[in-house]
């Protein structure tokens, strides 16, 4: 199963970093009110940095409340008690 995560992340990566490579035209970005021209690297890296860190930080909070334990490991309530 590890090597299948390797691989996958290998994957992953080259195909980001050719996507990254064949994207060099400047573009007009819009976000809210601002309207900026920029490389498509840039928006396609800063788009990936945000994915990422906002998908971590959804695990972190999913691990504190706890709600990743409930259902492989039999977390929760069980049934009879009050």
């Amino acid at each position: 199963m590890k090597t299948v995560k390797t691989v996958l992340i290998l994957v992953l990566s080259f195909a980001l970093v050719t996507a990254v490579a064949q994207n060099t035209a400047v573009v007009e970005a819009r976000f809210l009110w601002m309207t900026t021209e920029t490389p498509v690297v840039i928006l396609l890296f800063l788009t990936s940095v945000g994915g990422f860190v906002l998908g971590l930080l959804v695990s972190l909070l999913i691990q504190r409340n706890g709600a990743g334990n409930s259902g492989r490991h039999g977390g929760g309530k069980k049934a009879g008690k009050r």
